[in-house]
Formats: C-alpha cells, structure tokens, sequence
C-alpha cells in the first residue's frame, strides 16, 4: 500500500509530493499548480498585517510551492492563493484560506487565531455563527492535505471497494434526529441542546462505535487521518469513515467506504457494519 510519509516540523510539502509522484506522476501538469513569488508571499503577508502578525508557516510552504493558482485536489479540498480576514463575534480573527467544494459554496476552510495560544484548522460553516459553526478540521495543514491527496488519488491503487450507508442516508421521511442523537436525549432528558451540539454528539457516538469494530479486526488509524475523513489501515486495506453533513436535512451522520487489493477482508466487514444498521444502497432502498 503506497502511503504518505509521516514529517516532522512545519514543510509538509516533500511528503505530499513524493506521495503524488508515485501514485499519480502528472500530477502537477493536472492540477496547474504554480509556486508562488517571494513578492506574492510577501505582498500576501503584508495585507494581513497588523491582524495576523505573521502566517503559518505551514501556510507559507504551500504559498511557495502551490500558491500561485491555488490547489483543488478532486473536490476534496480547495486552497485559494490568497487570504480573506474576518472576525468572529467573540473576537478571534480567522483566515479564510480555501472552501470545502470546487464550486466554492460550502463551508469554508479557515485558521483561526485564538486571543491565547497558536491558530487551529477549522472548517466554518458560512450559514452558522461564527464560533458554533466551527468544527476542527486537522491538526496541521500537512496533515489535511496529505489525507485528502490519499482519498483523490491514492484509491485507484486498490481494485475493490464498498460503500455502506444507513438508511438515515436516504434522504426520505421520517426527518427524525439520528438514531444516535435520540437515544442521548433519552438518557438526558434535561439538556437543553441545539441542533448543531446534536449533529456533534451523533456524529462522536458513531464513530466511536465504527471504531470498535475496526480496532477489533486489527485496524489502526492512519497519522493523516483527519476528523472528517477517518482513516483506518490495515495490510492491504483501507476503510474511511467520513462525516456527511445533513445528509438529509437534519443531522449529521458517518458514510463507510472501504478499499482494499482483495475482496476478502472488504466483505468480513459487511457483517459487523450490518449489526450498526448500515448496507449497501441497493439494500437499503
């Protein structure tokens, strides 16, 4: 299994690339990517002073590698050549550095400059306040973009796969809580909680759930796995858990894929994931 190299330190770069050279040597020609200027960096930096005293240095590496035209790596992720500042309402300046979707409408991939200690990734959902529409995205921008160069371009390494949803996925009545988030309630009759600390507490308990079973058949979780997209590997098998957001209007819940180079251990998964609810579509319309 052809994976990305863990780094160490802020330059993220050699190991996106090397990943990409080998699973998918045009890379480069396809996605258009052009380094930024020392001028552009440093015009760049200078726009956002005195709010952002300096950029991450994460940030700067690809700046100077990809920052000319930016990088949409297959609608995973979309990285702007440049920066848009905004302020949330309990203060924090954010960065805003590149969307969830290519065509720029969904939530927006941000820094986020606490009053105390260093910056952290968020995605922001452009329809929610500013502090509860945030959710942690990665630990570092490395991290981020090595997990979402392995998802674009890392799959077609593996002949087989499957896709297992529940039926909470299939966009029909009744528009109920998930199943997760209702059996909380019932145990906590007294929280008063809104529908976005719902979304998160379904969303926690499923995965955990999910996890279970994967660490019960020997999986371990990938170092680029990020909070949206978790990663589990296993010899010559992959499954991710990613988070759908409101797959059907209401509440968050978690779509299964896994891909592997043989059939066997893709369908020695079927019957657990069964246990949870989750089939293939087919199954389940």
């Amino acid at each position: 299994m052809i994976l990305p190299e863990r780094y160490e330190g802020p330059d993220w770069y050699p190991s996106f690339a090397r990943f990409l050279d080998e699973v998918y040597p045009d890379w480069h020609q396809y996605y258009g990517v052009v380094p930024a200027t020392q001028a552009e960096i440093r015009e760049t930096a200078e726009k956002l002073m005195p709010e952002i005293p300096a950029l991450p240095e994460e940030h700067m590496v690809f700046l100077a590698h990809m920052g000319g035209r930016g990088l949409d790596l297959k609608r995973r992720a979309r990285l702007y050549g440049s920066g848009q500042l905004s302020l949330t309402t309990d203060g924090e300046t954010c960065l805003e550095i590149g969307s969830y979707d290519h065509l720029d409408e969904g939530d927006t991939l941000a820094y986020c400059f606490p009053r105390e200690g260093p910056p952290h990734l968020v995605w922001r959902d452009r329809g929610s306040e500013p502090v509860s529409g945030q959710i942690k995205v990665a630990d570092s921008l490395g991290q981020l973009l090595c997990g979402q160069a392995f998802l674009a371009d890392g799959m077609e390494q593996f002949p087989f796969h499957q896709r297992f949803y529940t039926a909470f996925h299939m966009h029909g009545p009744p528009f109920v809580p998930c199943p997760e988030a209702r059996d909380y309630l019932k145990a906590h009759l007294g929280e008063d909680l809104s529908e976005k600390e719902l979304e998160d507490i379904g969303f926690r308990i499923r995965t955990g759930e999910l996890e279970g079973i994967l660490k019960g058949q020997g999986y371990e979780r990938a170092w680029f796995s990020t909070e949206l997209d978790r990663i589990w590997l296993r010899e010559d098998t992959c499954c991710i858990l990613s988070r759908m957001f409101d797959p059907n209007d209401m509440f968050d819940t978690v779509a299964i894929t896994v891909w592997g180079e043989r059939k066997e251990p893709v369908w020695a998964l079927t019957e657990p994931f069964k246990g949870l609810g989750y089939g293939c579509w087919r199954e389940l319309a």
